[in-house]
């Protein structure tokens, strides 16, 4: 896995002249210079580079939030092939969005809006959490008999066309897994300012972070961090949901390898994260 510290731009004017000159010394090859003579800095740095490290201890010793106005870090992944095949659990990123709002009946089935429906997608997920599949591929993966998988109709609103009246499920599990580990933060994510942590129980939608070090930095996606002794408890699972709701409010949906390498073998468009397991 490559990491990479990006900050697309900071300007010499938004922050202390002390803290641009301390950027500039300790990676020069940042500075650009725009039509107007004011200095810019930026930076794509390889993570393990001793100078990511730097500038990231530069931001707190001046107090500059690396998510704040006039500053945007984040760190981008690059996964290996490798990296996926070796990982025992993953969360998916679908290429094919399903749109973003849902809820559920009295009876629990879901409710979605029939234009959210991608009608020629196999499978793909929804932006509120909820995974969706075509029938074709509903008869594999019963066939595959994936422990913890649980597939259940769809209640479709609006005015369902023949291509999506009847024609797809939804993709959940019976199983549900413990709370995330302590490396995990979650934040709300209504409002501006000053950024406000809560619990995993947060009744309301919120956003993931992955670290605690500096949690400001978002992980472009965010890997899953489970404690090794608690996944050490959990029954075998193919497919289980998060214990915790972020994102709309819903829980997310975490993998097996077993059901990454199905996926892989009937090309379903589906990026993935492997699961990091954690000591704590």
């Amino acid at each position: 896995m490559k990491a990479t510290l990006v900050i697309p731009s900071i300007c010499a004017v938004d922050i202390p002249v002390e803290a641009f000159d301390a950027l500039m010394d300790i990676y020069p090859q940042g500075e650009r210079i725009d039509i107007k003579d004011i200095q810019y800095w930026g930076t794509r740095l390889p993570a393990t580079d001793p100078r990511a490290t730097a500038v990231i201890d530069i931001l707190k010793k001046h107090n500059l939030k690396p998510w704040g106005e006039g500053i945007r870090a984040r760190f981008e992944r690059e996964y290996s092939k490798k990296d996926l095949t070796d990982a025992p659990y993953l969360s998916p990123q679908f290429a094919r969005s399903f749109g973003a709002y849902e809820e559920r009946n009295e009876d629990g089935l879901l409710k979605k809006h029939a234009q959210d429906i991608q009608p020629k997608s196999l499978i793909g997920g929804s932006w509120g959490g909820a995974v969706f599949i075509a029938l074709e591929l509903k008869a594999l993966i019963e066939d595959e008999d994936f422990l913890g998988a649980k597939i259940q109709r769809i209640e479709l609103t609006g005015m369902p066309s023949k291509a999506t009246e009847g024609k797809f499920r939804e993709l959940t599990s019976t199983i549900t897994l413990p709370p995330m580990s302590p490396r995990m933060a979650f934040f709300a994510s209504a409002g501006a300012g000053e950024i406000q942590e809560v619990d995993a129980d947060y009744p309301k939608p919120s956003i993931l972070r992955e670290g605690r070090d500096l949690p400001e930095i978002l992980v472009d996606i965010p890997a899953l961090h489970y404690s090794k002794s608690d996944l050490a408890d959990m029954p075998a699972f193919d497919i289980a949901l998060t214990y915790e709701q972020f994102g709309q409010n819903k829980p997310h949906t975490v993998f097996s390898q077993r059901f990454y390498q199905f996926c892989l073998q009937h090309k379903l468009p589906i990026g993935w994260i492997p699961v990091q397991i954690v000591e704590l």
